[in-house]
């Protein structure tokens, strides 16, 4: 009887290599990037089917002012990141989403989202602080003003991409994929700095925010990034860290609303 076939497909043994981490997360911010681009390549050709005349600076001002095309923008982004960092997972993990959510008890749930809210108070209770008292001015850029919700219908929008979407990507990759490949090769305290570090450079808040104030948001992520990381590897599971996560960026929500 003839032997069948080799398989060429990478094992799946559950260990992440340093390539499937800069595949998943420059290959899906490539891919994330490309489907905005082309979604949004096809509303300006269905605008111009009815009479709309695009310009550089047309199209400019609408991205600097809509709150829906840059949460659709937010989506498609982080929807290819998604996309690519599930199909990396599923070449090492016969479970490529449920290996990284491993069930835990509600009150781990609850102890979590309690870190986050805690968090975020403390982040934004602080910089406050720092304002009044050494007089460091916070600057909001023009993008990160247009997506304050305004109304019901954009809360609820933006509490479900900023605050659930978006969480569950990045947890996805920096306390899933990353956070596995590093505890591996340099113990848990390591891979949980090295993983915070990762996290907060990603957001680019000193590129954004030259100056102290992002050297402070910065800051402030490493730490959100090592609670996060610790959550993760100490219950085994995403489910902690996305909670705290999520729970982190709703509180920012509704402080962007309530102290605009």
């Amino acid at each position: 009887m003839a032997e069948p076939p080799v398989s060429q497909s990478a094992p799946r043994d559950g260990r992440i290599r340093w390539w499937d981490l800069l595949i998943a997360f420059f290959g899906g911010t490539l891919a994330g990037i490309v489907l905005a681009a082309l979604v949004g390549l096809v509303g300006v050709l269905i605008a111009v089917r009815y009479g709309y005349h695009p310009s550089v600076k047309s199209l400019t001002a609408f991205l600097r002012t809509s709150f829906w095309a840059n949460q659709a923008a937010i989506i498609l982004s982080d929807g290819g990141l998604l996309a690519t960092i599930w199909l990396v997972a599923r070449r090492r993990f016969e479970r490529p989403l449920g290996h990284f959510l491993a069930p835990t008890s509600p009150s781990m749930i609850i102890l979590a989202i309690l870190s986050g809210l805690a968090l975020s108070i403390l982040f934004n209770g602080g910089n406050e602080i720092l304002r009044r008292l050494l007089h460091i001015e916070f600057q909001e850029t023009d993008i990160e003003r247009v997506l304050e919700p305004h109304g019901a219908a954009q809360l609820a929008m933006g509490l479900a991409v900023v605050s659930l979407f978006a969480p569950f990507v990045e947890e996805y990759f920096f306390r899933g994929l990353f956070l596995t490949w590093a505890s591996r090769g340099m113990g848990v305290w390591a891979g949980t700095l090295l993983t915070a570090i990762a996290f907060a450079v990603a957001h680019g808040h000193f590129y954004v925010h030259p100056g102290i104030q992002g050297f402070i948001f910065t800051f402030e992520l490493f730490l959100a990034g090592v609670v996060l990381a610790q959550w993760a590897a100490r219950t085994g599971t995403l489910r902690t860290s996305f909670a705290a996560h999520a729970a982190y960026n709703a509180a920012a929500v509704l402080f962007s609303v309530l102290f605009p």
